[in-house]
C-alpha cells in the first residue's frame, strides 16, 4: 500500500474541503457507534444506513428509479468511537425535515441489531455561514467513503 506524506495528506484534505464546499450538500451528519469497529464493518454499516434511508424515502424501487440522496463520508476510528462525518445532498422533492426524521429511526436500531445500545446520530443543516466549518469538520477522519448505494 502506498503511504502518503504529510504534505500529500494535507493537500488531499484541502481538495476535499473545496469539493465539499462546492457540492451543494445540505445536511451534515455524525454517525456515532460509541465503540470500536474496524474499517470494513463501519463502511458496511454506513452504507447499509444509506440504503435503508433511500428505501424509506424513495420506496422499494429507489435503485431502479435512480433516486437517492448524495453522500460523502469520512470515517474516523479514534477514541474507541468509530464514526462517520458525512454530508448529504437532499434532492428529488424530499425535505431536510423528512431526512432527519427518518434517519433517526434507522441509525440507532441498525446499531442495536449488532448489540450496540450506545449509538448516536447528530444532524445539522449546512448554511452559507457554516459551510467552510462543516467541510473542515467532515474531512478530519482517516478514510473517505463515497456513496455506492
Amino acid at each position: 500500500m502506498l503511504k502518503l506524506t504529510e504534505k500529500e495528506l494535507w493537500m488531499q484534505r484541502q481538495q476535499d474541503i473545496e469539493t465539499i464546499k462546492r457540492s451543494g450538500a445540505t445536511l451534515v451528519f455524525t454517525l456515532n457507534t460509541r465503540r470500536f469497529l474496524n474499517n470494513p464493518i463501519l463502511s458496511d454499516l454506513v452504507l447499509e444506513f444509506e440504503r435503508r434511508l433511500n428505501k424509506k424515502l424513495f420506496g422499494k424501487a429507489w435503485r431502479i428509479k435512480n433516486k437517492k440522496l448524495g453522500w460523502w463520508h469520512r470515517l474516523e476510528f479514534q477514541s474507541n468511537n468509530s464514526h462517520s462525518h458525512s454530508v448529504c445532498t437532499v434532492n428529488y422533492g424530499i425535505t431536510e425535515t423528512e431526512v432527519k426524521s427518518v434517519a433517526r429511526h434507522i441509525w440507532v436500531p441498525l446499531n442495536k441489531k449488532m448489540g450496540n445500545e450506545n449509538a448516536q446520530l447528530w444532524i445539522n443543516a449546512i448554511t452559507k455561514l457554516n459551510a467552510e466549518a462543516v467541510a473542515v469538520y467532515v474531512t478530519k477522519g482517516e478514510v473517505t467513503l463515497l456513496s455506492s448505494a
